[in-house]
């Protein structure tokens, strides 16, 4: 039996070296590939029959009885053994699947096929319809019929004691909100248990994130490393946040051939909601991405921002945008409160030189104003400046800057405003 385990163990090591050699050729970081390969081999020593006869329902179990109750460790090994099954072959759907698991499906191709939500959102509602399924049902089939309104409030009684701010509650709540209108569009259940969702009281909560201030923008811009690689890729993936509005998303999926540097235009790719735009491109943003192309490292992808030491060549993503601004935030001594508060910076900005919200709508991307509306942010100052400026207010209009066409400008979506004192061209 002894002998039996060995050979065992021998084959586990020699897959263990394969998926280590796939890892490198993946361009993961040693660190990375280190941790990996601890945890595979702490796994491997504990279990009996060893890697092989690992099954995706078995992770929960080993990782709990392997790695203790530490939730970052087995955070770490969950994510470990998914991966070494996906290398494996054997990263299929669980073989113990809920009775219910068919409403999510349902659901997920109803908001892929009908709504055209994005995967994110797709992925954050089906992770609440689950959420609720699980506690409503439990391993039992869905029965809608005998689903009450009490039953409702106690669910949401209970994400309340769980925890859950009013913010967060009522997201999850509108949500699940979405999911039962789904519920009874197909004939399941009746439009009273979509109606009876409550919504709790944010009073004395501000629904708006805490922007960050001009100086804030101008010490984390000025706080990356030019002499570094990945320091001028860092800055120019802020600039685009900051200059341009644009989201992590975003970001993300710009391609080369989506700047058009002979008209100084940045073509922004459909992200939430199935909506592109065209957006000018100053000055600044465009030196900022030239000094980055000059280090682009050589590879066959098309996106703007590859990785340059780890995953060398392949597509960033957005965890690597937020992974840069929270190292950023950390340089200057900022609150850090993600990579969207330059956005709302953004908008701010905006609202502050003149723009009106249907104006910052189509610079943000946005279909709807009163989404704008959480955007922007006036100060106490902002307020006094309207007052003692009332008739230069009055004055502003909106034409194009002295060179540049207003029907070129249009196209481009371009806005320009000028003063009695200042011009702006955005």
């Amino acid at each position: 039996m002894h002998q039996a385990r060995t050979l065992r163990s021998t084959e586990d090591f020699r897959l263990i070296d394969k998926f280590v050699a796939a890892m490198r050729r993946g361009h993961y970081a040693p660190r990375t590939i280190a941790r990996y390969r601890c945890c595979l081999m702490q796994t491997a020593r504990s279990l009996k029959r060893g890697l092989g006869a690992l099954r995706r329902e078995d992770v929960p179990i080993v990782t709990r009885r392997v790695f203790g109750r530490t939730t970052c460790a087995r955070r770490m090994a969950r994510v470990t053994l998914h991966t070494w099954l996906k290398f494996v072959g054997r990263f299929g759907p669980s073989g113990h699947l809920a009775p219910w698991q068919t409403w999510l499906d349902d659901y997920a191709g109803f908001m892929e096929a009908d709504r055209g939500v994005s995967s994110i959102t797709r992925y954050q509602y089906l992770r609440v319809a689950r959420r609720y399924l699980r506690w409503q049902f439990r391993a039992k089939p869905a029965v809608w019929r005998r689903v009450r309104c009490a039953d409702i409030w106690r669910y949401a009684a209970k994400l309340r004691r769980d925890g859950y701010s009013p913010r967060s509650l009522n997201s999850e709540l509108c949500i699940l909100r979405q999911f039962l209108r789904f519920v009874h569009l197909r004939g399941r259940c009746s439009p009273l248990l979509a109606d009876v969702v409550p919504t709790f009281s944010e009073r004395g909560r501000s629904p708006r994130c805490d922007v960050a201030s001009e100086e804030e923008r101008r010490r984390l811009l000025a706080s990356f490393d030019h002499r570094t690689a990945v320091g001028r890729r860092d800055r120019a993936m802020a600039v685009c946040m900051a200059e341009l509005g644009l989201r992590r998303v975003e970001v993300v999926r710009l391609r080369l051939s989506s700047i058009d540097w002979e008209r100084a235009s940045i073509t922004v790719p459909a992200a939430k909601g199935g909506r592109g735009r065209v957006l000018p491109l100053p000055s600044h943003v465009a030196s900022a991405l030239r000094d980055y192309m000059q280090i682009r490292p050589p590879t066959d992808h098309d996106f703007l921002f590859v990785g340059i030491d780890t995953l060398a060549g392949r597509a960033v993503t957005t965890a690597t945008v937020s992974a840069a601004m929270w190292r950023a935030c950390q340089r200057c001594h900022l609150k850090q409160a993600g990579p969207h508060r330059l956005r709302h910076n953004f908008a701010t900005r905006l609202m502050r030189h003149g723009a009106n919200l249907k104006e910052i709508a189509d610079l943000l991307g946005h279909r709807l104003l009163k989404t704008t509306n959480i955007y922007t942010h006036a100060g106490v100052e902002d307020v006094v400046v309207a007052r003692d400026e009332h008739d230069l207010v009055q004055e502003v209009d909106i034409v194009p800057v002295a060179g540049a066409e207003r029907t070129e400008g249009r196209q481009l979506g371009v806005v320009y405003f000028r003063s009695k004192q200042h011009a702006f061209a955005f």
